[in-house]
């Protein structure tokens, strides 16, 4: 028993020490399979063009020159941007957290439900602090008729749960062959169930349905941000540690942070610091769209995302959201229906869809509540 416990100490070093502190942001992968499928993401891509080709553009809309239509130009893909930078962190933040309280499988849904947590707060963040900078800059449409609408085509929930029941695989896979050793004979029947990792795990999984409601919260709580602006003006300026306290408590309150990763204070600062960082970076800039997007893919590449990560974000998010802002109401919302078979469908690997996913998700729902600053 005492070699056991020992494997068992060995395992949860190994899991908490690849979380390296001194990247920016370094999410604790505990499985490192990336973008290594080229083929199978070029099908999605090609997947989309199709799709895109197949809605006709009912809008003349689509990236502008910056002045004087900031908001509606800039403001999703700040959003888009948020919600990548947010998961990358949060992943990083729930493995952490997850380590310290659960052990290896802890560490695994940890870095699961963080990524999510996480790339919600950026989503709502980025968006909200964007649009208080244009307030304060003057740059802002004022006043347009805010309408609370959104869109849960794209099924979240269901690609999540394969994702984390695929690494919960490959940790329990791991542990078995740990525990497999001499002399061990019976302590995974009778104990590795009752580790608390294991008992960690249905309380997160549980709400993963509550996933698909992403794109409602976010545009639910930019309605209020934006009829309760001047809560979030701090002498001049934006407060985005309000901005980033209101929008944790309220995944808390909802139940969508059960494990309240959102009030982590690592978590806290790298938000605040990338919302001020892509606020900033529309507001010291005359670029068109397509530079502005050239400008986030190089402040993804700083923040330590890969090539491929930037590739997918560059050619599927931002495609989805340009094509929006081409698209009607009633066209947007079956369009989305279709993306969502296409996500289903595709044989990338469960991360790589709900990467996918949740990136459509939230492109699909910023279009919808930025397309009201016209």
């Amino acid at each position: 028993m005492k070699k056991v416990l020992v494997l068992f100490a060995i395992l949860c070093g190994f899991v908490m020490s690849s979380c390296n502190e001194s990247q920016l942001v370094a999410p604790c992968e505990i499985d490192n399979s990336q973008y290594n499928d080229v083929q199978k993401l070029e099908k999605v891509f090609k997947d989309l063009e199709a799709l895109n080709s197949a809605y006709p553009s009912e809008t003349s809309r689509g990236w502008k020159p910056k002045w004087p239509n900031i908001p509606r130009d800039y403001a999703d893909l700040a959003d888009m941007l948020g919600q990548k930078c947010g998961t990358v962190v949060g992943r990083w933040t729930g493995a952490a957290i997850g380590s310290s309280v659960a052990g290896p499988a802890g560490a695994c849904i940890g870095h699961v439900w963080g990524g999510v947590a996480g790339g919600y707060i950026g989503y709502v963040a980025a968006s909200a602090a964007a649009k208080r900078y244009f307030d304060c800059a003057g740059l802002a449409v004022k006043d347009p008729n805010y309408r609370f609408i959104f869109d849960n085509n794209i099924q979240v929930a269901c690609v999540i749960s394969d994702w984390a029941d695929t690494e919960m695989r490959a940790i329990n896979d791991d542990m078995i062959a740990v525990f497999s050793a001499p002399n061990t004979d019976g302590f995974i029947d009778e104990g590795l169930d009752n580790e608390p990792g294991w008992g960690y795990i249905p309380s997160i999984l549980n709400n993963v349905e509550r996933c698909d409601s992403l794109g409602y919260y976010h545009n639910n709580m930019m309605v209020t941000f934006e009829n309760e602006s001047d809560k979030y003006i701090k002498n001049g300026e934006p407060d985005i540690e309000k901005i980033y306290n209101y929008v944790a408590s309220y995944i808390v309150d909802t139940n969508f942070d059960i494990n309240r990763i959102s009030e982590d204070i690592e978590l806290k600062n790298k938000v605040i610091e990338f919302c001020k960082g892509i606020a900033n970076m529309a507001m010291s800039s005359y670029y068109s769209g397509e530079d502005y997007i050239d400008l986030q893919c190089t402040y993804m590449k700083n923040m330590g995302f890969s090539e491929e990560e930037i590739f997918v974000y560059k050619n599927f998010d931002v495609e989805i959201a340009y094509k929006c802002t081409q698209l009607s109401e009633e066209q947007i919302h079956n369009y989305a229906a279709e993306l969502n078979t296409i996500i289903l469908n595709s044989d990338v690997t469960p991360k790589q869809k709900a990467d996918l996913a949740i990136g459509a998700q939230a492109a699909i729902n910023s279009v919808l509540f930025w397309n009201q600053f016209e």
